[in-house]
């Protein structure tokens, strides 16, 4: 019975040790990164005119880095915005988005993008603006190139760029 106990303890703590040093893992102070970024939307559309339909709501989903590891590996993303087409093609879209990690950290972004050429792309901008936790002071420019399953349902986004804390 005494073993029993003993090993239950050891597994316990064995537990304890390997999720404390996941949440405690350090953060390099500065770095570059590829990843996807698949996602969702949810939100209203306004028709405006022939062709012309603007979206309010958001985008979320997860990311993963493109080393299976790292930077904003494993993260859920929440972001809120706007995105203005004619005939399909973005004219102009904007808004931010919340990043939150496994531990409970979260970054902050805003991000724009538009005058895209074809139906479905979805091409931009973002940029670092803060955060909570192993984040706090980010910042960072970055580019994504995706593509949008229409009618502006799901679509997924490749990022990479660059981020630095203080």
């Amino acid at each position: 019975m005494k073993t029993k106990g003993a090993v239950g303890i050891m597994v316990a703590l064995g537990l304890v040790l390997f999720l404390g040093t996941s949440a405690t893992a350090e953060l390099a102070k500065k770095g570059t990164y590829k990843g996807s970024f698949g996602w969702n939307s949810t939100g209203k559309v306004f028709d405006l005119e022939e062709g012309h339909q603007i979206f309010v709501g958001e985008f979320t989903g997860g990311f993963t880095n493109a080393d299976g590891k790292g930077f904003m590996h494993s993260t859920s993303w929440v972001c809120p915005g706007v995105n203005d087409t004619m005939n399909n093609i973005t004219q102009y879209g904007r808004g931010y988005c919340v990043v939150t990690d496994l531990d409970g950290d979260k970054a902050y972004l805003s991000w724009k993008g538009g005058n895209e050429t074809k139906p479905g792309e979805a091409n931009g901008t973002f940029q670092w603006t803060g955060g909570t936790g192993k984040y706090k002071g980010i910042t960072g420019d970055n580019t994504y190139k995706g593509m949008t399953v229409l009618p502006m349902a799901q679509g997924f986004s490749m990022c990479e760029g660059a981020w630095q804390l203080p």
